[in-house]
């Protein structure tokens, strides 16, 4: 890969990522970004980016971007349905986004791994790809 062409694939790179990182919120995931979408990045921004927040599990792993963008949709999904009936704000959060984030940079790191596999003419898959039932 030319160094102009890693300039335009990083930038590209980053757009994807930016993808699969909306992806994992239920907001962007419904398509109802005017339904409490602000609160709810106000809330990760106070309790997780500003707390030392540490990463933990493997990457997740897949062959093409879509599919690491369908993943985290499919899996906010899920959680948003198995929180419908949560009253507390505040514990549907910490539920949520306990999930949620630890998807987001799992996913995240498996596109880069993606990527690099790509940039380097990998072939060879580093891991069986995530199935998600249902």
């Amino acid at each position: 890969m030319q160094m102009g062409e890693m300039d335009i694939a990083l930038l590209y790179v980053g757009a994807v990522l930016h993808l699969i990182q909306d992806a994992g919120i239920p907001q962007h995931a419904t398509i109802s970004l005017l339904d409490g979408h602000r609160r709810d990045e106000k809330y990760v921004r106070e309790r997780y980016l500003s707390s030392g927040h540490e990463a933990k599990g493997p990457a997740v792993l897949f062959d093409e971007p879509r599919e690491f963008i369908q993943f985290n949709a499919r899996i906010a999904l899920k959680v948003q349905r198995h929180l419908e009936g949560e009253k507390d704000e505040t514990a549907r959060f910490e539920r949520m986004y306990g999930c949620m984030l630890p998807v987001g940079e799992r996913s995240s790191a498996g596109y880069m791994l993606y990527f690099y596999r790509l940039a380097h003419r990998i072939e060879k898959p580093m891991a069986k790809p995530y199935k998600l039932s249902g």
